[in-house]
């Protein structure tokens, strides 16, 4: 009789404790706490014609038309900064400029203390261009960046809206720019030599609208949509002379 009470004590002590492991098991782990990161990169848009500061709905003459751009926006991404040794490290910004806009933009956060430079792509890399625009978050969820009727295109990397008098005859005329398609993204790099402080450090990033459309002809333009030999020589003229950070 005393071997069995000890067998049945045995038995319940094991359950208890097999019960007690369960229940250990099965408590949720508290979550690390996310480290956040030593700086904030941001950048402060200028938008500019020449020296002076650019706005919308303001007449431009541009190669001898008369020009009123009513919208200006574009995609920039793939933020990354690059070290005195050349190593690059990636930032995760995107950001869609708008030539109405001035707000500082955050791009990305590091625990870096000095770039030598800071690279970005004009439009968007391959995955991000062909992705669900429905499922992404702002700034890729814009629908008037998307070729929503093409799906194949993806987003419109450049969208301009505007008023031309090509005939000048002091009556203006609708023209559109929608750039568009992979091969209309182009590689950013600008030199920055600068130490990174604690916290946000903020780069001012001009766009020069008079290089960005010295090449365009207003007077045979109506509108161009995807990609043209007019939209690639936009591109062109964004990636070698029409942006500066400092």
């Amino acid at each position: 009789m005393k071997l069995r009470h000890i067998s049945l004590l045995l038995i319940l002590a094991l359950a208890f404790a097999s019960c007690e492991k369960d229940e250990e098991d099965t408590t949720p782990e508290t979550p690390p706490t996310p480290v956040e990161p030593r700086s904030t990169v941001m950048i402060h848009p200028h938008h500019m014609w020449g020296d002076d500061m650019f706005q919308l709905n303001t007449t431009y003459n541009v190669n001898g038309v008369e020009v009123q751009f009513t919208e200006i926006r574009y995609y920039l991404s793939n933020f990354s900064i690059e070290g005195m040794d050349g190593t690059q490290e990636a930032l995760d910004g995107v950001v869609l400029m708008d030539a109405s806009n001035t707000d500082m933009q955050a791009i990305g956060g590091t625990d870096a203390t000095h770039l030598h430079g800071l690279n970005c792509l004009f439009g968007l890399d391959y995955d991000t261009n062909h992705a669900d625009p429905t499922l992404a978050e702002a700034p890729l969820n814009d629908p008037g960046m998307h070729w929503g009727w093409n799906p194949d295109a993806g987003y419109k990397f450049l969208k301009v809206e505007g008023l031309q008098d090509a005939d000048m005859d002091g009556n203006f005329e609708a023209f559109s720019i929608h750039a568009a398609t992979d091969n209309l993204a182009r590689d950013l790099e600008f030199m920055v030599m600068q130490d990174l402080a604690e916290g946000s450090n903020m780069f001012h990033f001009e766009t020069n609208y008079e290089a960005f459309f010295s090449n365009v002809d207003f007077a045979n333009l109506s509108g161009t949509h995807g990609a043209s030999d007019l939209t690639n020589g936009i591109a062109d003229q964004i990636q070698q002379n029409a942006l500066s950070i400092e």
